[in-house]
């Protein structure tokens, strides 16, 4: 088997290949994904400022509390997740039986704040003062509550107005100062859960920016967490990335196999999606001048059930080889040894919730509804080592015979900018491109690079129509434009617009 190649030639590769069965020669990352179907609030955050690790990582579960049609007894719950041997819990909402129970059992404790309370506490210090009494400051003797998760994904919400938005750090600081005010601030941080669309760009992970839209609050955001000792939250599911497309999408990349499956970024090596979707972020908020802000993973698995690509054994080998991975301690390859810290999404099936997504958001826990378990899982750091990927030497590729008619030399030129756009477009920003994989589209008959051209302009214009037509959501790093015509080459598209504009790839205009 020929295993990695150079990059540019995956990409290339990819271009030519682009929605067609993946072969296994060769392979680039599709990073990333987000799952803005999450429950009302999520978490994270640590009492430790400290971003090295000499030993394994650091792994926790959440515990949601509202969507079981047999809710499992707190002191058995806390049982459960201390018999999996996860080292912390994350809840959706404080809990006084859930926090009675989780005293004196050694688990660190998060708890959130949902969104709809966030104006009240940005304009109101004594109403977070108030949350805080009631919710945090009679447990801490005897739980070892450490942070407090304010909103959840508020970065990526595109409907209407977001006032969210704007109260989002008022009322983090507001909570951060109550938490002062009864002494709690060394012991409890605040924090905020984002998912992965609050990045313009993704791919190669050092291309990372904050879309234009919001680079002030993340600013903001990501200044109160560097002064206060907090971390950074992100939301990933590589799974939903797969999910919309696994035969474009490497198995290894996404199950931590690396070999054929990963890319390099320069000089680092990529042989996870998960990797990848990280140092995205970190290479995003290091140009808004945060390098040191560490990360946590607030959500991060795989379900059991409900989809082609969610079955019994692919949550077990996703989930297991997560743990290995985060208990390894090796980090990233931008933060090498830097253990990543994560909450595993999460303990229990939950089987009220929304399946607007899929039947899959059902099947997400480790273990069952009732308490039983689905399928083993080992903590112990080192248990299974995932050893670091490095690229191996491959012999020079046969270049890939070009495809009549020749490509048109503009798209053959921006080729791996529109590359990049689709992907961005199909991952975090969560454009349904399903259907971009049949055969008989708009783009049949077109050379290969005008093709791939097509179909990043339909998932593109796609994007900025659920964005409600706002001229920022049409940037694409320079590889998309808004055009008030539609090219005689999309015609046949379909291309929706509810104001006249559309946005394709430039080199089509």
């Amino acid at each position: 088997m020929v295993h990695h190649s150079t990059a540019a030639h995956v990409r290339l590769f990819l271009l030519i290949c682009i929605f067609c069965a993946r072969i296994s020669t060769s392979s680039s990352a599709r990073s990333s994904s987000s799952r803005s179907s999450a429950s009302s609030s999520s978490s994270s955050s640590s009492s430790s400022r400290s971003r090295s690790s000499s030993s394994g990582g650091w792994v926790g579960v959440s515990l949601g509390l509202d969507a079981s049609s047999q809710p499992i007894d707190p002191v058995r719950a806390v049982e459960l997740i201390k018999a999996r041997g996860f080292s912390a819990v994350k809840l959706f909402r404080p809990d006084g039986p859930t926090f009675a129970a989780l005293a004196g059992s050694g688990l660190e404790v998060v708890t959130a704040v949902p969104n709809d309370r966030l104006a009240e506490f940005a304009g109101n210090s004594g109403a977070a003062l108030g949350w805080v009494d009631a919710n945090i400051a009679p447990y801490t003797d005897k739980c070892n509550i450490t942070g407090i998760s304010v909103g959840n994904e508020v970065m990526g919400q595109r409907e209407g107005a977001n006032d969210a938005l704007y109260s989002l750090v008022p009322a983090m600081e507001a909570l951060h100062g109550a938490l002062e005010a009864r002494k709690l601030h060394g012991r409890v941080k605040v924090t905020s859960p984002q998912d992965m669309s609050f990045l313009a760009a993704s791919y190669p992970p050092s291309a990372g920016e904050v879309q234009p839209a919001i680079r002030d609050e993340m600013a903001k955001l990501l200044a109160f967490l560097d002064r206060t000792g907090s971390h950074a939250v992100l939301n990933c599911y590589p799974f939903f990335a797969y999910l919309s497309a696994p035969q474009q999408i490497s198995r290894d990349l996404v199950f931590f196999k690396g070999g054929s499956g990963g890319y390099s970024d320069g000089e680092l090596f990529y042989g996870s999606m998960l990797e990848g979707m990280i140092d995205a972020a970190i290479a995003a908020f290091e140009k808004l001048g945060f390098p040191n802000v560490p990360i946590t993973l607030g959500e991060v698995g795989w379900p059991s059930a409900g989809a082609d690509v969610a079955s019994l054994a692919d949550a077990a080998e996703f989930n297991g080889a997560l743990i290995d991975y985060l208990t390894s301690g090796r980090g990233t390859p931008k933060r090498p040894g830097v253990a990543v810290r994560a909450y595993v999404f999460e303990m229990f099936d939950e089987d009220q919730k929304d399946t607007g997504p899929g039947e899959f958001e059902k099947a997400w826990g480790v273990n069952y509804a009732d308490g039983s378990e689905k399928y083993p899982l080992n903590l112990t750091p080192g248990s299974t080592p995932t050893p670091t990927p490095t690229p191996t030497p491959t012999p020079t590729p046969t270049p890939t015979p070009t495809p009549t008619p020749t490509p048109s030399p503009s798209c053959d030129t921006a080729a791996e900018s529109v590359w990049n756009a689709m992907e961005w477009a199909c991952g975090e920003g969560q454009v349904p491109c399903g259907d971009l994989s049949a055969g008989g589209g708009c783009w049949e008959g077109q050379s290969s690079t005008t093709q791939a051209a097509v179909q990043a302009s339909v998932a593109m214009n796609r994007y900025y129509q659920m964005a409600s037509q706002e001229p920022g959501r049409c940037e694409f790093g320079g590889a998309a434009k808004l055009v008030s015509s539609v090219p005689a080459v999309l015609a046949g598209c379909g291309l929706e617009s509810s104001n006249g504009n559309w946005c394709v790839a430039a080199c089509l205009g």
